[in-house]
């Protein structure tokens, strides 16, 4: 709904409203917009994968590759010649998947909690560097 109403230039919660003019904006179309900027800032550039599961090193978070077929795409490779080296239709997806026993996924905030520390320890040693 929010990335909808920012590609019509509308008021996000004008549509939920269902106001009569969808250009004028109220207080809650920036936490909107805000919510919607960090989850799209917080995904792996080049896979897409939220950066919590993406960029961590816990060991009960895992990966599988699903290749999906695009039935457009297909039509579209077959009938461009210079897309012949490149199976037709195929996209390859990555996505997180839980590698331990509770079948869970470790929330945003543990990702977050662990850079935080491993920024505080790297702040602590630089100090520490510096006053030697």
């Amino acid at each position: 709904m929010v990335l909808t109403a920012k590609e019509w230039g509308w008021s996000p919660t004008a549509i939920i409203r269902e106001a009569k003019n969808p250009h004028k904006h109220h207080w809650a179309d920036y936490n909107f917009a805000l919510a919607v900027k960090t989850l799209l800032d917080e995904k792996c550039p080049a896979c897409g994968v939220p950066i919590w599961w993406a960029f961590s090193s816990n060991g009960d978070i895992g990966f599988k590759l699903k290749t999906i077929c695009c039935e457009a795409c297909l039509f579209k490779a077959e009938n461009e010649p210079e897309a012949k080296d490149k199976k037709a239709g195929e996209s390859h997806v990555v996505y997180a998947v839980p590698d331990d026993e509770d079948g869970v996924l470790p929330p945003r905030s543990d990702y977050f909690e662990r850079e935080r520390k491993a920024h505080m320890e790297a702040h602590e040693e630089e100090l520490k560097s510096r006053a030697a």
